[in-house]
């Protein structure tokens, strides 16, 4: 009889913890799937608004450039209409301009001076001239609008010509002359273009002493907008079409997978919610054996504690389906919970399932209770996955002490032993579902790789952190905090 029992907890024990931690982790998965597909939608908007930024970023350059051409030819423009208002003179050789640097004039020659002085500093500074030819420029300009006044609509030809002649295609154009106040005298066009392709040219002083202003604004076409960028375009569409196409399949495919989660999720709530019955049946099939060998002390001692077993494995699947009826919340059922007792039941079991195991077994309790205020089955859960870890990843002669300890806010448990450790490069995926640890030298142990994920897990619903510390060869200890819960 004692061997059916052991066989029977055996199968409880590898039975059930998997359907437990799978459940926790097509939760989990879905969860995660629920945040990539949010993820992607959030991926691609931001990509267009990236594009859309790089593109406007790219059309500033754009014009900003052409700006910089405008204005040059608008002074080349202006330079050419003074062109065709300068006087003719009769003799080249005797020029009506005498130019002379202050510095080669005597004292007698400044003070009889009647032609124009140049302050050369002064025009630069106040950016009527750049250099010492765009200052003679104006002067010229000056002195030749007094009798020939400037031609706005000449002005406007010749700078559509040389626009034209750099290939510049443009929708409209206006040239405004203004006076020194920069109020309006005249201009070319009733309407100031405005919108995509806009440029105007900076304030451009007419004369040596800014007595009159020119501003002209243009318009570039579409057209020549979207020529002038066509590669940029196809690569930056291209690129966006292939990130797009990517984010799509990978949407298509967490889709798919998210409904494959859902399908497993129900298949093992419906799974575990079966087990229920046979369990009951077995509940009853020992108290019925149990009447059979009343007066057999031994026997009813062994079926007294199948029937432990069974009443247990009942209220964690009911915990189990309680929880998954009400996703996203954590449903702790507080009761006072002896450690002690627990531990102890642990071990007694454990012992079933290791009868030939030699080891020595401590319980360190430094909480001046043997009981606290919490969610027994989810305790027994995590405690009774370490405890059996400890027993299975060991050599006789281990040692394992479970320590209880408190400071003011939390409580916690840790679960020591000297047994083969877990490798350093293994350690950083400890609590991965379906990670297994594999030791040299030391035999391959069955499982599923999901009992420490499911410590971790459910550690959580309590509020609380799993973590270790191990080194290969000496031992491990694992360590479950959680707040205390007061009534």
């Amino acid at each position: 009889m004692s061997e059916t029992l052991n066989i029977m907890n055996r199968e409880n024990l590898t039975c059930f913890l998997p359907m437990e931690s799978l459940t926790n982790y097509c939760n989990i998965k879905a969860q995660n799937m629920s945040k990539s597909i949010l993820t992607t939608i959030i991926g691609i908007t931001a990509l267009f608004a990236l594009q859309g930024l790089w593109l406007y970023r790219t059309y500033i350059l754009y014009i900003g450039e052409k700006g910089n051409t405008v204005n040059d030819l608008f002074k080349v423009a202006i330079d050419k209409e003074l062109s065709n208002r300068v006087f003719k003179y009769k003799d080249p050789r005797n020029p009506t301009f005498t130019f002379k640097y202050a510095d080669e004039m005597t004292p007698e020659e400044r003070a009889n001076l009647k032609g124009d002085t140049i302050d050369y500093k002064k025009l630069s500074d106040n950016g009527t001239a750049r250099s010492f030819t765009e200052a003679l420029s104006q002067l010229r300009q000056e002195q030749i609008s007094q009798n020939r006044p400037l031609q706005i609509n000449t002005l406007d030809s010749l700078f559509l010509e040389e626009l034209s002649n750099h290939d510049l295609n443009i929708a409209s154009c206006q040239i405004i002359y203004m006076d020194k106040d920069t109020l309006a005298i005249d201009s070319t066009n009733q309407y100031t273009p405005t919108g995509l392709g806009t440029i105007t040219t900076k304030l451009t002083p007419i004369g040596l002493y800014s007595s009159h202003y020119l501003k002209a604004t243009v318009q570039v076409t579409p057209t020549s907008i979207m020529l002038e960028l066509l590669y940029t375009l196809i690569a930056s569409f291209g690129i966006t079409l292939f990130i797009i196409a990517t984010l799509y399949y990978q949407l298509v495919v967490i889709t798919h997978t998210q409904k494959e989660l859902k399908e497993q999720e129900t298949t093992i709530h419906n799974a575990i919610h079966d087990l229920k019955s046979p369990l009951n049946g077995v509940f009853v099939l020992l108290d019925t054996v149990k009447e059979l060998v009343k007066g057999d002390t031994l026997m009813e001692n062994f079926l007294q504690k199948g029937k432990g077993q069974v009443k247990r494995m009942t209220e964690m699947i009911e915990s189990i389906l309680e929880t998954t009826r009400k996703p996203g919340k954590s449903l702790l059922k507080l009761e006072v919970t002896d450690l002690i007792e627990m531990v102890s039941h642990i071990k007694e079991n454990a012992d079933t399932i290791f009868p030939d195991k030699k080891y020595t077994f401590f319980i360190n309790n430094k909480l001046g209770t043997n009981t606290i205020l919490t969610d027994k089955i989810i305790l027994e859960r995590c405690l009774r996955n370490l405890i059996e870890n400890a027993f299975k990843y060991s050599d006789d002669g281990v040692n394992i002490t479970v320590t209880f300890s408190q400071t003011k806010e939390q409580i916690c448990i840790a679960v020591k032993d000297t047994g083969w450790g877990i490798p350093k490069k293994a350690q950083r995926h400890i609590g991965s579902p379906f990670f297994q640890v594999k030791i040299a030298n030391k035999p391959a142990q069955p499982g599923y790789g999901i009992g420490l994920c499911s410590v971790n897990s459910q550690i959580q619903k309590l509020g609380g952190v799993f973590h270790f510390e191990s080194e290969e060869g000496k031992g491990s200890i694992f360590f479950l905090k959680f707040p205390k819960n007061r009534k």
